[in-house]
């Protein structure tokens, strides 16, 4: 649904997924280290396995090399703590994934949003 998100907007995307926490983690680090591009935006569902995330989020913001990126937390949270930790954290944007495929499409808005500012 992200990729149709995406297509939907028109944005020239390469998109890399992750499917744990721990391999995002790891991504950081060659970025870090210069073996990997930092990318232009980073999607976090606060619900990693290995890797929970806002670890990720704070980690990110650490990052001298990519520490500015636009970061859009995705995820099936509404609940407001979530949301006050996701801003406390330095998140961009926060997108609650809806149930309504048409509200979904709203992602793709929003990441053309935080990578243009």
């Amino acid at each position: 649904m992200v990729r149709e998100a995406l297509d939907h907007h028109a944005l020239d995307y390469d998109l890399t997924v992750y499917s744990d926490g721990e391999q995002l983690l790891e991504a950081i680090e060659q970025v870090e280290r210069h073996e990997l591009a930092c990318p232009d935006a980073v999607l976090l569902d606060l619900n990693l396995p290995k890797q929970n995330g806002a670890v990720l989020l704070r980690r990110l913001r650490e990052s001298d090399v990519c520490g500015r990126l636009p970061v859009i937390i995705v995820t099936s949270s509404d609940a407001a703590r979530d949301r006050a930790l996701a801003a406390e954290l330095g998140a961009t944007a926060y997108f609650c994934k809806p149930a309504d495929f048409d509200e979904y499409l709203k992602l793709g808005a929003l990441v053309a949003g935080a990578v243009e500012s």
